[in-house]
């Protein structure tokens, strides 16, 4: 008999190949390189006091301060033991390096899923490549989104067990489908998992048709619920992080928010019950630059500017002179509709026309269920490009093609299509809400997931899915195609056809985005704006323009404009370049492909030329492609993608101004010396014992540094250029900035409602002791005397009815009266008086002349006033009632709004709070004497040494949370109480006290107690089945 390796020497050797692909394109990993991944380092930043505190204290804290002034640690860095398939993942990606790790598991998924569908080994390694070097896989690789990554590499070995699962009736395909779930789950991006339940829904209705239609539903239901169990068990075993994360969800921008109003008081719109539309439509893929599935540069490919771009030599190959050529380098190279993107979503020519041809000649109606999913997933993918939602019917009418047959089915099929058409250009007049809003407002969870170009991850799975059935077929059944020789050749030649007219015809964008006709649209009102804004008399002088003659003044903008306006037309000339430069290669790939194919079936060439020649063109076609986004390309002596690996592991260096803030530390707590020269010894020890040197070995050293002080001490900082998109500061520091995509959602409004209206006291109360501003010269620290320590007590509660008039009450409430001949208006209405906090849109009209806006000023404390007035020359200002007082012959002023400061709030006399927080407040009043200080620092617990005369309220400079804290008083529990919309505060009595505050979640750890036993009871199911099934087997060999 021959031996297992002898039986499947062709997978092995399948599996070998791909591993040499992987390990080609991935060489600087060889050579001590790691890959440079923007995510990935902003959550080493954001991590890094997790990672820290747990290799100290050897227990990772569930709470981190690092950033955003305090967040629970669900979602950046979490120890799920119990979980022993997440485990042996874990070791997988240890002795496989990440980014060679990610890809060929990308590739051994797609190739196991298609040996399912019973697809040569040939064709199966065909559509592995496919799949695992689309253009998007490889590129949020390289943007350190390893979760994204994790999760979509395991697709396709999810789809396949579950087809397995229905069409063998297999119960060791039913438990596998358990494991690859498990697997999937705890990868951490539930985004990918949630798109991937429709096309497992989409591919369950067709085998319940196809039961339905074989009378074979007593087998269905029990896949049905096989499968549903398995799933269920993969649930369990991922329950610590869903369950935590749902909770967490709830609390952050992601859930419900509490605030009804926006910032400048209007009602708030666009808001969902998750996350808001507009966030989460930001990122939508253009529905012209769909077009990139088939032609990578059809929109300019990433966000890069010509000069440093893969376009230079068609820039400088154009019939453009040596000057406007110079001027594009700076030019965008990208016109597609995203605010930016790495690069585009390129599936390949040749499997897009494998797959098109599938879905004409395949017989199997599971064609219909891959069909529907990708149309939704493209639809989707439109995000705020609008399509009717009337577009879902024929999306679902294609499931029920299963139910017709032969030409009743192609009948339907193509009508089908039609209507599809019409509904996406006309769909508005039956269903005016997009498609997008629909799942937005109906469908469950869509509204908690941004960037809706994610979904097209399915598209990458479906269409090469399609594209390797057809492959099979056409190998299989060649004698069955050569009967429909006609219909083939019109499909491959259409296929090119379509293709070229696309070439000839365009996209009908004109080579340009909507970015950069409002850019140019800009510069023209920037022109008007500016001529407006001189002196009449030089006008006429230096230029002879009358400014009172329109049309004298629009023939001088435009003659200031056509130098803008050639500019963009030597831009078109380029992009039209790249645009058929691309469509030239798509169209050299498809007639590569489709003679290919017409031999095949006309010239008897032997199938396995045609299965490498397939295997050769999708080869040529992704992986340079794929290159383009994440290859071994040189920037000087230095790579673009990669980077020494102590570098990568301890990424950020500390800055002039990090230095700075440490020193003053040191100075007012001399004993924080010696902790910091411990630190600075044992790391310069371990970089030695790891081999660390060079930047690496320096940013390592300061890492521990910086980390042994932010144990020592508790402040926050502020990092003023950037400070919300970048996790650097918490590297290094406690920040009250960072980098997530699910920031809690009280921090987010605080942000909106004050940070973003410049009111400081905002800083102050939570601690933000030092301000890092950057220059040419490099950065340097602001220190913030107002901010408030760690603890303080208040005298007063100020209690209110509504989240809305608590956020609003940590400014200041000013009172506007028009005093003036004009008139006022607050965010467009008319009035009199009106209240306002300092954000509305607040502008004053006065006849014959343009409006001007009414400044507001922090400056002003309570029962302070001032006279919004216009002088003598035109201009606005606030002055002071004095200064308008002494102007008694009224000369130099005319005044128009009289502005009182009033209600400012008192950080240090009070708090404010809702009433039914107040409620639990034994008293009203308080007389604030004390002392509170701060004596140890953890981030999960925190100690405080308290000394107080009478009972006091404390309030804390730390982020209140619904779930977790508790606060204890001398080891006695006490409610933590939320003021001040964001904080912690808690009564003490007369005396001195210990209080503790610590966090725990005793949820998870019962649930990891869970998770194991789930992971030991789903181990035991598949030993089982899979004795049962090698017994089976072993019986029928005999």
């Amino acid at each position: 008999m021959k031996t297992f390796f002898q039986k499947n020497w062709i997978h092995f050797a399948a599996v070998a190949v791909m591993f040499i692909i992987v390990a080609i394109y991935f060489q600087p990993v060889f050579d001590g390189y790691a890959l440079k991944q923007h995510d990935l380092e902003q959550w080493r930043g954001m991590a890094q006091e997790i990672i820290f505190v747990g290799e100290k204290l050897g227990e990772y804290p569930l709470w981190t301060n690092s950033m955003f002034a305090g967040m629970p640690a669900v979602q950046i860095m979490m120890s799920y033991g119990g979980n022993l398939f997440h485990e042996a993942m874990k070791i997988y990606y240890e002795v496989v390096s990440l980014p060679i790790g990610l890809v060929f598991l990308h590739m051994i998924s797609f190739y196991f899923m298609a040996l399912m569908l019973r697809i040569r080994p040939l064709i199966a390694l065909m559509g592995a490549i496919a799949y695992s070097f689309a253009s998007y896989e490889i590129i949020i690789i390289q943007a350190g989104h390893s979760a994204k990554s994790m999760a979509s590499a395991y697709l396709p070995l999810l789809l396949g067990m579950f087809i397995y699962a229905y069409r063998y009736k297999n119960w060791l395909a039913i438990v596998c489908s358990g494991i690859v779930m498990t697997v999937e789950l705890s990868s951490n991006h539930v985004q990918v998992t949630y798109y991937m339940i429709f096309v497992l829904m989409f591919v369950g209705v067709y085998f319940f048709i196809d039961a339905i239609k074989k009378k074979e539903m007593t087998s269905f239901m029990k896949v049905t619920i096989g499968l549903i169990l398995a799933y269920g068990m993969a649930g369990v075993i991922n329950s610590p992080n869903i369950l935590l994360t749902n909770e967490y969800a709830k609390n952050t921008i992601r859930g419900t928010n509490d605030i009804t109003i926006a910032p400048d008081g209007t009602e708030a719109t666009n808001q969902s019950k998750g996350l808001d539309r507009d966030y989460i439509t930001n990122w939508s893929y253009g529905i012209g630059e769909t077009f990139t599935f088939l032609s990578p540069d059809v929109k300019g490919g990433g966000s890069f500017v010509l000069g440093d771009s893969q376009f230079q030599s068609i820039l400088d190959d154009s019939d453009l002179s040596s000057e406007s050529k110079n001027n594009l380098r700076n030019f965008p190279a990208y016109w597609g509709e995203q605010p930016f993107t790495s690069g585009p979503v390129y599936i390949g020519v040749v499997v897009v026309m494998l797959a098109f041809l599938g879905l004409i000649f395949l017989k199997t109606e599971l064609k219909w269920a891959l069909f529907a999913a990708t149309l939704l997933a493209i639809g989707l993918s439109w995000g705020k490009n609008y399509v009717s939602a009337s577009v879902l019917l024929p999306i679902i009418l294609f499931l029920c093609i299963p139910f017709l047959k032969g030409r009743a089915a192609f009948f339907f099929a193509v009508g089908n299509m039609l209507l599809l058409l019409i509904l996406f250009a006309f769909g508005d007049m039956f269903v005016s809400k997009s498609l997008t809003n629909f799942f937005i407002d109906y469908v469950p969870g869509y509204n908690k997931f941004r960037t809706v170009t994610i979904v097209l991850i399915i598209v990458e799975l479906c269409v090469p899915v399609l594209g390797v059935l057809f492959l099979n077929l056409l190998v299989n059944k060649k004698e069955e195609l050569k009967e429909k020789k006609n219909q083939l050749i019109l499909a491959v030649v259409g296929f090119f056809i379509f293709l070229f007219v696309v070439k000839i015809v365009g996209l009908g964008d004109g080579y340009t985005s909507q970015s950069d006709r409002n850019q140019l649209a800009g510069i023209e009102q920037n022109i008007t704006k500016q001529i407006s804004s001189m002196d009449p008399n030089a006008l006429m002088s230096q230029y002879n323009l009358d400014v009172n003659n329109p049309k004298q003044l629009e023939a001088f903008v435009g003659q200031q404009m056509e130098q803008y306006e050639k500019g963009f037309e030597d831009l078109k000339v380029v992009r039209q370049d790249i645009f058929d430069a691309s469509l030239n290669r798509s169209l050299m790939f498809t007639f590569f492909a489709g003679v290919l194919i017409l031999l095949f079936v006309f010239v008897s060439l032997p199938s396995v030329v045609v299965m490498g020649g397939a295997l050769l063109l999708v080869m040529m076609d992704m992986i340079p492609v794929a290159n383009q986004y994440l290859g071994k390309q040189e920037v000087g002596i230095n790579y673009k993608y990669w980077e020494d690996k102590g570098v990568n592991k301890y990424p950020f260096a500390a800055r002039e101004a990090d230095e700075q803030i440490m020193q003053m530390e040191i100075q007012a707590n001399p004993a924080l010396e010696k902790v910091i020269r411990t630190a600075e010894q044992f790391a310069k020890e371990k970089a030695s014992d790891l081999g660390i040197e060079g930047a690496g070995r320096k940013n390592m050293i300061n890492s521990y540094r910086f980390s042994e002080l932010g144990l020592a001490t508790n402040y926050r900082v502020f990092d003023m250029s950037g400070g919300f998109n970048s996790s650097y500061t918490s590297y290094l520091h406690k920040s009250f900035g960072g980098y997530h995509g699910a920031k809690l959602r009280n921090f987010a409004n605080l942000i909106d409602f004050h940070v973003a209206q410049g009111n400081n006291k905002v800083f102050d109360m939570l601690n933000v002791k030092y301000f890092i501003h950057n220059n040419e010269q490099g950065s340097y620290v602001q220190p913030n005397v107002k901010a408030k320590g760690n603890a303080w007590l208040v005298k007063r509660v100020e209690t209110y009815d509504t989240p809305n008039d608590e956020i609003r009450a940590l400014g200041t409430r000013f009172k506007l009266v028009n005093e003036g001949v004009g008139e006022l208006y607050v965010n467009g209405k008319k009035t009199k008086e009106s209240f306002v906090y300092g954000a509305e849109n607040i502008r004053y009209v006065i006849s014959g002349s343009d409006s001007v806006e009414v400044p507001l000023s922090n400056g002003m404390s309570e029962g302070m006033s001032a006279i919004f007035v216009m002088d003598k020359n035109g201009k606005p200002d606030l002055v002071m009632p004095q200064v308008f007082d002494n102007d008694t012959a009224r000369l130099s002023f005319l005044k128009m709004v009289k502005v009182t400061a009033e209600n400012e709030f008192k950080i240090d006399e009070e708090v404010v709070t809702l009433k039914e927080w107040a409620k639990k407040l034994s008293q009203e009043t308080y007389t604030a004497e004390g002392t509170v200080a701060m004596t140890k620092y953890n981030p999960d617990e925190i100690t405080y040494d308290v000394n107080v005369k009478g009972k006091q309220l404390i309030v804390f400079s730390e982020v209140f949370y619904p779930e977790g804290w508790t606060a204890t008083v001398d080891g006695k529990t006490t409610e933590i109480l939320k003021v001040n919309y964001l904080l912690r505060a808690i009564e003490v009595p007369d005396g001195k006290h210990k209080v503790v505050l610590s966090f725990d979640l005793p949820k998870y750890h019962t649930l990891n107690k869970a998770s194991f036993i789930a992971c030991i009871a789903l181990i035991v199911a598949f030993i089982g089945v899979l004795y049962f099934e090698l017994k089976k087997r072993k019986k029928v060999q005999e």
